[in-house]
């Protein structure tokens, strides 16, 4: 997601019979860095699995959502977590982080919503833009979810190292959680340290910093333009009371 390439390309789909052995897709022919950078990243992925079924390796990903049958096909086998958090924490956060600047929402989430969701937001507003390229890979998110190994689980619950979310998605990995990853969850979470990019961030901080910096107004367009998505995930007015 912090290639050039691929926030260039970002919600432009890739679907799986473009994927190609030699050179991956043919969009990156023209990025040899990127081309080799994809190639150890795939063999890094699979020194993950060390014969003693203690180890996983993995990569967060933000920029895939419309890529997903390919890289299915880039990476064969390749167990697919969707973490889910709340849209409006979201939207917070890229708007304080100004992230759709860098990742140029202006030019890429219209043409995708019209693509995806056959609408388009009102206006250009920076705002609106991240609310549609949320509920956009969502929905790219549950149409690829349909096939392949999966599993989807909500940064809020992860957040709990007591939480039954755990123990099911690192089953899911075919691992049990260690008490050395108990630990970092109580500990990350007490405090907010470190650059922008940290783990160490509060509850209060990840959960509920948007009641305070998104105004009435803006809670309400969320609500308005994510209802479903919201009701679906546990994000609704009841659960967030």
């Amino acid at each position: 997601m912090h290639t050039g390439i691929f926030r260039e390309l970002d919600l432009e789909p890739w679907d799986a019979s473009s994927y190609q052995a030699n050179i991956l897709h043919r969009d990156l022919r023209p990025f040899p860095v990127a081309l080799d950078f994809l190639t150890r990243l795939r063999a890094f992925l699979e020194s993950g699995h060390d014969g003693s079924d203690r180890r996983r390796c993995g990569f967060k990903e933000t920029t895939g959502f419309a890529k997903l049958d390919w890289i299915r096909s880039w990476l064969p086998g390749l167990n697919i977590i969707l973490l889910v958090r709340d849209p409006r924490a979201v939207v917070c956060s890229v708007l304080s982080s100004r992230l759709y600047d860098l990742w140029e929402y202006s030019r890429t989430v219209p043409p995708a919503a019209e693509r995806v969701l056959g609408e388009v937001p009102a206006s250009d507003d920076p705002f609106e833009l991240v609310v549609w390229s949320w509920k956009i890979r969502m929905r790219l998110a549950e149409e690829a979810m349909m096939e392949g190994k999966h599993h989807v689980v909500r940064l809020e619950d992860l957040m709990e190292p007591d939480n039954s979310a755990w123990s099911d998605t690192m089953g899911f990995l075919g691992l049990s959680l260690h008490s050395e990853q108990k630990k970092f969850i109580r500990e990350s979470g007490r405090v907010t340290k470190g650059g922008t990019y940290s783990a160490y961030r509060t509850r209060e901080h990840v959960i509920d910093r948007w009641k305070t910096e998104l105004g009435n107004a803006r809670q309400r367009y969320i609500a308005e333009v994510l209802e479903y998505e919201m009701e679906k995930w546990g994000y609704g007015a009841a659960s967030s009371e």
